[in-house]
């Protein structure tokens, strides 16, 4: 999947495979899933509602959708433990 999907679609939750939402604030943009109430909020992006091509939606994105079993692939690629 190529960071513009990724950028378009966000993955389920990754506890309970419920559907993300998304929320978009001046200064914060939070992903939540409904269903069992996990949230992240990525801070400190700027978001500006008159413009959104402002800030930087698609990093919340890319890391909501990132799973642990990415990481431990990337880890391995960089001869990590």
């Amino acid at each position: 999947m190529t960071e513009q999907e990724m950028s378009e679609e966000l993955k389920p939750c990754p506890f309970c495979g419920g559907e993300a939402k998304k929320r978009m604030y001046p200064t914060l943009i939070t992903i939540r899933c409904p269903k069992c109430n996990y949230s992240r909020a990525f801070e400190g992006i700027h978001y500006d509602m008159n413009c959104p091509n402002v800030g930087n939606e698609t990093d919340a994105i890319v890391a909501w959708n990132t799973r642990i079993t990415e990481l431990k692939g990337m880890k391995k690629c960089l001869n990590m433990k």
